[in-house]
């Protein structure tokens, strides 16, 4: 152990730090695999299909839970990132993950069929009542967290999920807050004001909705463009 901390020490210098799977084994990365800068973290593609998030925001460290990583893992929703491997530094603090690549090869949400709306919001609804089940609360999801990928709206960042009875109560309104942003900033493309964009969002997805409520809006409609095309 006292070698792997003067070895983190000389990695540190030169760039970077040694980063190891749960059973103590390293995990092999290079500066040249660095890809862009986040808010809070540095991200690495490794290779085509995966990318390596290292944390370095101390607010995000203090709130990721590996338990939750692997609860999120384990319920096995195709709308939420896939996690590879979960990576400690060599005091066993929890750091770093790999997640699969998901390309965001989606322009126009509006603009392809309403299915795809559709499913996806259901299949994030059914998962958050899953977590709101486990006391498990969706804290930073926001419609920048998603990634609108050709299989389906993918939830990329869980970090700052959190157990917390009292909040989990909001994942509903947290998921409905996102799909309403996503279709409100769609709509500022169609050159509407901030107002009717939010109003017309809002029509469709608001603190109460489900599937329930949204299926009937958007069912007679091929694409979500052509029931909003009836208010511009």
């Amino acid at each position: 152990m006292r070698f792997l901390f003067y070895y983190d020490i000389l990695i540190s210098f030169i760039g970077g730090f040694m980063l190891y799977d749960e059973l103590g084994n390293c995990f092999n990365y290079n500066e040249k695999q660095f890809a862009y800068e986040s808010r809070t973290a540095d991200i690495y593609q490794i290779n085509s299909e995966l990318l390596l998030k290292i944390i370095f925001s101390q607010f995000s460290l203090d709130l990721m839970n590996p338990e939750i990583f692997n609860i999120i893992q384990m319920l096995r929703n195709k709308n939420f990132c896939k996690i590879d491997k979960l990576l400690y530094d060599y005091e066993r603090q929890f750091k770093a993950y790999t997640m699969k690549y998901y390309d965001s090869d989606i322009e126009d949400i509006l603009d392809i069929p309403i299915e795809y709306t559709l499913e996806s919001f259901n299949s994030i609804q059914q998962m958050g009542k899953k977590l709101t089940e486990r006391n498990i609360y969706m804290r930073d999801l926001f419609f920048n967290n998603v990634i609108l990928n050709q299989n389906g709206i993918i939830v990329i960042d869980f970090d700052n999920y959190e157990y917390s009875e009292f909040f989990a109560k909001n994942n509903k309104q947290r998921i409905n807050e996102t799909f309403k942003d996503l279709y409100y900033l769609q709509l500022m493309d169609y050159n509407l004001s901030i107002e009717v964009a939010n109003e017309l969002a809002t029509r469709v997805f608001n603190e109460e909705s489900t599937i329930d409520t949204v299926y009937p809006i958007l069912k007679k409609y091929k694409k979500p463009i052509d029931y909003f095309r009836k208010f511009m």
